[in-house]
């Protein structure tokens, strides 16, 4: 490490007798290090920067060869930087200009967002004054938050840390308050789809079926109107599980042949630079080609991240085109599409809660292609809310009233 900063000249020097010369040196109380011989006549060492006028004396009156002389160390390098002052002059501007760039808002990083897009984040700031090349200092960040939380109803809280050039908004959003059940409000449990039931579970409501029943789709399962103990009718929402076996019976049609890519080797690229909000193409209009093609978008930030971030980005646009080419399948890779695509949408069906028990499927072959139908029993949660009627609700005010005349005669 001490090597770094010390100043001093490595030379490379012939003499007759190299130990004689290094003995005079020291004679002279000349440092020296370093000492390290090449052949019989010649040896490297270095000596501090301020004896090289004393060392190149020595070595003349010696009639010795000096064959490099070099500086090294920190001293060297600060006066050979002096020279270039046209260099020292443009690092300074930069620095200046980093300097000032920090101060502007370049960039706007959006975290914790879930349902909120972040899109909607960047327009509320962009709204809110806080946006691509605002100056960053005028802004008040209590107020840009007040500002923000208005915009974003579901925003519950919000955090803004700023960080060379660039904003990181952090947000909480807001809990959904569970859906409160009224348990005044007159509702039915229906069956949603046919099926027999399996199992049966009222928390509150009347059952209408049992386990081992065949129900129909809208079938009523458990009731909303319940008997009291003083013998009344009384309405309730009704609550519970009814679980029940259901069919399935799903058909898909699957070509015999698919639309592939054949790539042509052709691939062709866009460059543009953006400063600030204004965008330079480097390109003479922005309309591809008519062949199809994947297009590979890359985007390049001048910044280091938590040192300093620039008003320029560099966006490549690559196109790597393609024809589409028909391919022929065969008969075991249509099947296996096709019965693919049916147990997919049958899971869209069945939602989170469902189970599939058991399935088969059957495959009539075409001309274009097959046709493959699937069968399977499943496993599901069948009941849905339904409220109950005005003509439900008038006949059970009704025989409350009749059951009341009754009791009082």
């Amino acid at each position: 490490m001490a090597n770094i900063w010390r100043s001093r000249w490595e030379l490379v020097a012939q003499d007759t007798a190299p130990e004689s010369l290094l003995n005079q040196l020291a004679e002279l109380h000349i440092d020296f290090f370093g000492a390290q011989p090449l052949d019989e006549v010649t040896l490297t060492f270095e000596v501090p920067y301020r004896e090289i006028k004393r060392v190149r004396q020595i070595l003349e009156s010696r009639g010795s060869d000096l064959r490099v002389c070099r500086p090294k160390g920190f001293r060297p390098r600060i006066l050979q930087l002096s020279r270039r002052q046209m260099l020292i002059v443009c690092v300074f501007v930069w620095a200046v200009l980093l300097a000032v760039s920090n101060l502007f808002v370049w960039r706007v990083e959006v975290s914790g967002n879930e349902t909120i897009p972040t899109g909607a984040v960047l327009r509320a700031m962009e709204e809110s004054g806080a946006g691509i090349g605002s100056f960053w200092p005028g802004f008040d960040s209590e107020q840009l938050k007040t500002n923000l939380l208005l915009k974003l109803e579901d925003a519950q809280w919000i955090g803004l840390n700023y960080n060379s050039g660039v904003v990181y908004v952090s947000l909480r959003e807001r809990r959904k308050i569970p859906e409160v059940i009224d348990n005044d409000e007159p509702i039915h449990i229906v069956a949603e789809k046919a099926g027999l039931i399996t199992s049966i579970s009222a928390k509150q409501g009347q059952s209408k079926v049992a386990v081992h029943d065949t129900v129909e789709e809208g079938q009523l399962l458990i009731s909303g109107a319940a008997e009291s103990t003083i013998g009344t009718t009384r309405t309730v929402h009704a609550l519970g599980e009814v679980q029940a076996r259901t069919w399935y019976r799903m058909t898909a049609k699957q070509p015999s042949t698919q639309t592939m890519k054949r790539y042509t080797g052709r691939r062709s690229m866009k460059i543009s630079i953006i400063f600030g909000r204004n965008r330079l193409n480097f390109y003479p209009d922005s309309s591809i080609s008519g062949d199809t093609c994947d297009t590979i978008t890359m985007d390049y930030h001048l910044c280091i991240e938590g040192v300093f971030a620039l008003p320029l980005r560099i966006v490549v646009q690559q196109y790597v085109y393609w024809t589409p080419v028909e391919r022929s399948l065969n008969v075991q890779v249509q099947e296996e599409a096709a019965q693919q695509a049916l147990m997919e949408a049958l899971k869209q069906q069945l939602g989170e809660d469902g189970t599939v028990t058991s399935t088969s499927f059957a495959v009539l072959p075409r001309d274009e292609g097959m046709v493959v139908t699937l069968a399977a029993e499943c496993l599901e949660e069948i009941g849905t809310e339904q409220p109950l009627t005005a003509e439900e609700l008038q006949k059970i005010q009704m025989d409350n009233t009749l059951g009341d005349e009754t009791t009082n005669d």
